[in-house]
């Protein structure tokens, strides 16, 4: 089994298990939890419990062109891990003026 989490900017958590049956990649959940029709995009995180007992996290990148988790990071998932989606109502606009508003702020100090 594993679980996930889908964490709109408003109403309820939705969380629900799921068996891990076969060989399920990151992108799986993502689809087949209806993440990626219901947020235009969306920060996710694979939690895996280490040999510590610790829980590891590992962001996945998610190309905002097509919508879909980079290669890089389209983690295979393991029984007991979580899989964390938040929606990120950020905008293009956002993307355009972060780095710029980023240095204003940066060069008020």
């Amino acid at each position: 089994m594993y679980s996930v989490e889908i964490k709109p900017e408003s109403g309820s958590v939705q969380e629900f298990e799921r068996p891990l049956t076969g060989e399920v990649w990151l992108q799986d959940v993502v689809t087949q939890s209806g993440a990626a029709k219901r947020f235009r995009r969306m920060d996710i995180e694979v939690q895996r419990r280490s040999a510590n007992g610790e829980w590891a996290k590992m962001k996945a990148e998610v190309d905002r062109r097509t919508k879909k988790i980079t290669i890089e990071t389209d983690y295979a998932i393991h029984p007991g891990d979580r899989i964390v989606i938040v929606q990120d109502t950020s905008t293009a606009i956002d993307d355009v003026l972060g780095p710029f508003l980023g240095a204003l702020r940066g060069g008020r100090r």
